[in-house]
């Protein structure tokens, strides 16, 4: 079953149950593909990787609106506590990332099959892995061990 289904079977049954906080997470995922199957280029079906960056890019922009509701304090909770909610719940379909070990390995052993030395070669390094790992390495993560440890090497 794909993504986009296994979203449809779970919006029907959060209708079933009057279930407001899954139905709110779903429909504007449910949203986001439609306006995705809209855009020029994208022909057929959504796929399952298109599914993922749909749901990771809102994920993303609700992690960013986090700060902006804490500061608003009392006026904010309720809010705060619905995009909470919606990122945990959406996690779930998100590829699990490796861990901070798992990515210094995956790191060290693309700058010994590059055969990069200096920190300049960083860019080299990020783009080989983003190519190869989307969506399975934390971008930020994988950056600041790369800058650590061609550093290392000079």
């Amino acid at each position: 079953m794909s993504l986009a289904e296994t979203f449809d079977a779970r919006l029907k049954d959060a209708m079933l149950r009057k279930d407001a906080r899954d139905l709110a997470v779903l429909r504007m995922i449910k949203s986001r593909y439609q306006l995705k199957l809209t855009e020029p280029g994208v022909h057929g079906a959504l796929t399952d990787e298109m599914a993922v960056e749909i749901i990771s890019t809102y994920v993303k922009q609700l992690q960013k609106a986090i700060p902006d509701f804490e500061k608003a304090g009392e006026r904010g909770r309720d809010k705060l506590a619905q995009i909470r909610y919606e990122i945990e719940y959406l996690e779930q379909f998100l590829p699990k990332m490796l861990s901070e070990a798992e990515t210094e390995a995956l790191v060290r052993q693309k700058i010994a099959e590059l055969g990069l030395k200096t920190p300049n070669e960083a860019g080299k390094l990020m783009g080989a892995l983003m190519k190869d790992y989307r969506g399975k390495v934390d971008p930020g993560l994988a950056k600041a061990m790369a800058t650590k440890l061609l550093a290392a090497t000079t």
